[in-house]
């Protein structure tokens, strides 16, 4: 019986240590951790050049766009520029807030700066990175024109802006002091100086050696550590559309300004002209590329526009006599326009649908110009009316306007009338109308 009752007392104290020692089954990974367990990682690689505006943010959401739906690990943004738009800015800070997958910011190559937005891209990114040779800073607010911007308004934008940096130096463990006086007191920083006073996280002697210093990576990103050691990094670069050069293009602060003023000139010269048409169109054309490289205008909107005003304008140049300027102007608009339909990187074969359409419309406007010039124009329906003097006749002969179309004239009589006066239609010879001074009864009556 004691053998019995010792038996049951071992039993009941081995069982609660087989208990502790079986081990529990471990829980499968999910897609992302097994993407950062794999040994080979591919890492996007996009350059952000020239001034931050509607070019960079329509390029980097592509780019983003691609790190998340790819099996990519991570994207570095190579900068390289004198800043830009606050506006494009805050987009591409909420592009890298919002990213999937960890953002590298590198400023690079040797030579290269992240001034004024640049500074904010950089502080941005969840890994820092400076190549040696390079700066960053200089983030005061300026206006459109370069110039300082008056009290009030300063310190608004000021306090805002300041804010903005303190957090993005806040939320990834930087020198917030260092950071706040980018923007106070447009302070800047070599690469040197950078990485001392804790602005980014580390320095690196040239692009040639971006892999090895990406391989020494131990970041924390959304509570996850991404390990880059010991992996085989390799890069893909991310190309840019077609539309993304033209928009980087006319990004820049005085090419937009460029082509806002010569909008806005060419429509005032046509309202005051009057059916010069040339002024016009080429206004609304270029006000409308201005608009949008001020970020004013959607991006999407203004090349919609484009593309209408294009068809409008081939389609105008059917029914009026614009001497090819309105089917130039509007395979031009519609060329830009049709740049934005398209959502495939450069090298694509889209390109060559847009130069084939284009290419089809233009032969057809130029014949269908061919054959209205060729055509003898009449005027027989007009024959009886009344038309007013759109310019002084000299030796008889002149401009008249009858519902809105200026027609040529020469008087019947041989008489020399003034802008303005008020003439009756007595017959037509081909596309020139046969006009005579009207009658007191047809002068009130247009």
């Amino acid at each position: 019986m004691r053998k019995l009752f010792g038996l049951l007392f071992l039993v009941f104290a081995i069982v609660p240590y087989l208990e502790a020692e079986s081990p529990e089954p471990e829980a499968p990974l999910t897609a992302e951790q097994e993407l950062y367990q794999r040994a080979d990682w591919t890492i996007l690689k996009a350059p952000i050049t020239g001034s931050i505006g509607p070019a960079t943010v329509h390029y980097l959401k592509e780019v983003f766009k691609q790190l998340k739906t790819t099996d990519a690990q991570a994207v570095v943004l190579e900068i390289n520029t004198p800043g830009g738009l606050l506006k494009s800015t805050r987009e591409i800070i909420q592009l890298i807030n919002e990213a999937p997958k960890p953002v590298i910011t590198v400023v690079g190559p040797s030579g290269a700066q992240a001034a004024s937005a640049g500074s904010f891209i950089l502080l941005a990114g969840h890994w820092a990175m400076m190549n040696e040779g390079t700066n960053t800073g200089a983030a005061s607010p300026i206006d459109s024109s370069g110039k300082d911007i008056g009290p009030t308004l300063k310190k608004k934008v000021f306090e805002d802006t300041q804010a903005l940096m303190r957090s993005l130096a806040e939320s990834r463990g930087r020198n917030v002091e260092m950071a706040e006086k980018f923007v106070k007191d447009a302070i800047s920083l070599t690469d040197t100086e950078a990485l001392e006073a804790n602005v980014i996280n580390q320095r690196i002697a040239g692009n040639e050696d971006l892999v090895k210093a990406l391989g020494r990576i131990l970041l924390l990103f959304k509570d996850q550590k991404i390990n880059f050691r010991g992996r085989n990094i390799s890069f893909r670069e991310v190309e840019k559309r077609p539309i993304g050069y033209f928009l980087e293009y006319i990004a820049d602060p005085q090419v937009a300004y460029m082509f806002t003023s010569f909008g806005t000139l060419g429509i005032y010269i046509e309202i005051l002209g009057g059916g010069l048409i040339f002024p016009g169109v080429f206004g609304v054309i270029c006000l409308i590329l201005g608009l949008i490289a001020l970020s004013t205008l959607p991006v999407n909107v203004g090349f919609l526009l484009l593309l209408l005003f294009g068809v409008v304008l081939l389609g105008a140049e059917v029914f009026v006599s614009g001497f090819g300027v309105l089917g130039l102007g509007g395979l031009i608009a519609f060329f830009l326009g049709s740049l934005y339909l398209f959502n495939e990187p450069i090298g694509g074969d889209y390109m060559a649908v847009v130069y084939t359409i284009t290419a089809c419309l233009g032969i057809m406007f130029v014949i269908l110009t061919f054959v209205l010039v060729r055509k003898p124009r009449t005027h027989k329906s007009m024959v009886g009316g009344r038309a007013v003097c759109a310019s002084n006749f000299i030796n008889g002969a002149g401009l008249v306007q009858h519902k809105g179309q200026n027609v040529k004239a020469i008087s019947k009589s041989g008489e020399s009338f003034k802008d303005g006066d008020v003439v009756a239609i007595s017959g037509s010879e081909d596309d020139v109308l046969i006009v005579e001074r009207a009658g007191p009864e047809m002068q009130s009556i247009l």
